[in-house]
């Protein structure tokens, strides 16, 4: 329980620090994510786009604490409970084994927090004003960022299917990082001459930035189409996308991106994306190892001096 805790919490504060640093990127990507193309679209040379970068940055800061303890939590709970089941060699988790666990925890996730993201986004968005005029006609009110609860029950969680389905990209982001900070620490070992069994030793920052960054790129790269689609969703307009169920509203607004903006409209807002959740993770894993291997070393500490 008590590493669990520490993991959780290392990696809620490592979060909310990169939040924090890369706030004003998070919300161009935002914004540029949930406008639909069309007459008086954004640009990165418009004004508009940089209005209020700040916009809801106390509700993102409760959001994210509260998605990466439940996600970081979750997955440090269920790695313990297989590794409990498992004796000798298998107790070294495979690489399937860690995405079915991470993707497992990103679930759980998603069903605890999605609400406080969807709010998240309309209060980025409360400041852009540059939806289309036929946008504007359809959705004056929602431009707010606070529309939320006067649109009908379920308006929270909607996008719900394709934000399950993107829990794959933590699971594969954390993953590719453990797999690489494993045979990295692997290196340093015999590099070091330790004994097999031995602690591993630890990541310098330098080096859990590289290998966050790389593992981050290649979760984000995979899924952009789907995340450019569950912001759509999320977003101000996200009731414009018609359909009886969450699929098939993710299915309009992916038809819409195609006719409106084109194909190369699936991965608009990839370049502030791409810059926001690499270094984003980059800096939260950085920040957990190293706040987690303090806590672990003073809890042995403190037991140590209790015997």
């Amino acid at each position: 329980m008590a590493s669990q805790l520490i993991e959780a919490c290392a990696g809620a504060t490592g979060a909310l620090v990169s939040t924090w640093a890369l706030y004003p990127i998070d919300t161009l990507k935002t914004r540029l994510q949930a406008e639909l193309g069309g007459s008086g679209a954004l640009s990165y040379f418009d004004k508009r786009l940089y209005a209020g970068l700040f916009n809801g940055i106390g509700m993102k800061s409760v959001q994210i604490v509260a998605s990466s303890f439940t996600f970081f939590y979750t997955y440090e709970h269920l790695k313990a409970l297989v590794e409990k089941r498992s004796t000798g060699k298998a107790r070294k988790m495979s690489a399937t084994t860690n995405v079915a666990i991470a993707t497992l925890a990103g679930m759980v996730n998603v069903l605890v927090t999605m609400p406080l993201d969807t709010i998240a986004t309309r209060y980025q968005c409360r400041d852009n004003k540059a939806s289309s005029a036929s946008e504007k006609k359809k959705d004056d009110s929602a431009t707010d960022g606070t529309s939320v609860e006067k649109e009908k029950d379920g308006a929270l969680y909607r996008g719900l299917l394709i934000s399950l389905f993107l829990s794959i990209n933590p699971g594969v982001n954390f993953t590719v990082f453990e797999q690489l900070k494993r045979h990295h620490q692997e290196r340093l070992r015999v590099k070091l001459g330790r004994p097999p069994g031995r602690s591993p030793p630890q990541l310098s920052a330098k080096a859990s930035f590289v290998l966050g960054a790389l593992a981050k790129c290649i979760a984000t790269l995979t899924t952009y189409p789907a995340i450019r689609t569950k912001v759509l969703l999320q977003g101000p307009g996200g009731h414009r996308y018609k359909g009886s169920n969450d699929l098939e509203r993710a299915i309009d607004a992916f038809r819409q991106v195609l006719h409106f903006e084109g194909v190369t409209g699936l991965y608009k807002g990839a370049q502030p994306q791409l810059l926001k959740t690499v270094f984003a993770a980059a800096l939260m894993l950085m920040i957990k190892e190293k706040i987690s291997a303090a806590q672990k070393m003073a809890l042995r500490q403190l037991t140590a001096s209790k015997q």
